[in-house]
């Protein structure tokens, strides 16, 4: 866990440079300028069109606030290697596989049960960002709403909305060993990119 000064260093990042982690579907960060007074404004205005509250009462491990936070910028490859390990059945379908990212391959065929996601179809690269959504959400559910909001622009628009509600008859258990082992993964494959290879 972080200590105070680096979690709050974090946090302030976190509240007040959305440009660093936004979903490039979303914003293309990229093509902002790297001048402070440009990329200031450019926040200022992505806080204002998300509508992202700036306060959080404080960092708990309680409700996974300070987790969060202290895996923060690695959270989108979490979600991407979650869906992966929950799709790994489906994946085979089509071809899918040999479109699937190596690292997140290597995390797919880890050995551990997988709840079920109940798609019998081609895999679509959504499914895969929704089904890591969903494995997500159970540890989201007391995240301070200045982070949660946050963390929902980290993903595509349609995911996102997985980390808020639970579609029917798919609710998810908290499942913290996946959790750490996709983090770890993650971790080390933060420079590959999370998403289909043509």
């Amino acid at each position: 866990m972080c200590d105070n000064a680096s979690g709050t260093v974090r946090l302030q990042r976190i509240l007040f440079d959305p440009l660093a982690y936004i979903h490039p579907s979303r914003f293309d960060a990229e093509r902002v300028p790297e001048e402070a007074g440009i990329r200031s404004a450019v926040n200022d205005v992505l806080i204002e069109m998300y509508r992202l509250p700036c306060q959080v009462p404080g960092l708990s491990r309680q409700d996974w606030s300070e987790w969060f936070v202290d895996h923060w910028f690695a959270l989108p490859h979490v979600v991407f290697l979650l869906g992966c390990h929950a799709l790994r059945d489906a994946l085979p379908l089509g071809g899918v596989w040999r479109k699937v990212p190596g690292f997140a391959r290597h995390f797919a065929a880890i050995p551990l049960p997988a709840q079920p996601a109940g798609i019998r179809r081609t895999v679509r690269e959504m499914d895969i960002w929704r089904q890591g959504a969903l494995r997500l959400r159970p540890f989201c559910r007391l995240l301070p709403e200045a982070l949660l909001q946050r963390l929902m622009i980290m993903l595509p628009e349609e995911a996102a909305e997985f980390l808020h509600s639970d579609p029917e008859g798919t609710r998810q258990s908290r499942d913290p060993v996946i959790l750490t082992l996709a983090v770890q993964h993650a971790t080390r494959n933060l420079y590959q990119p999370c998403r289909f290879r043509d």
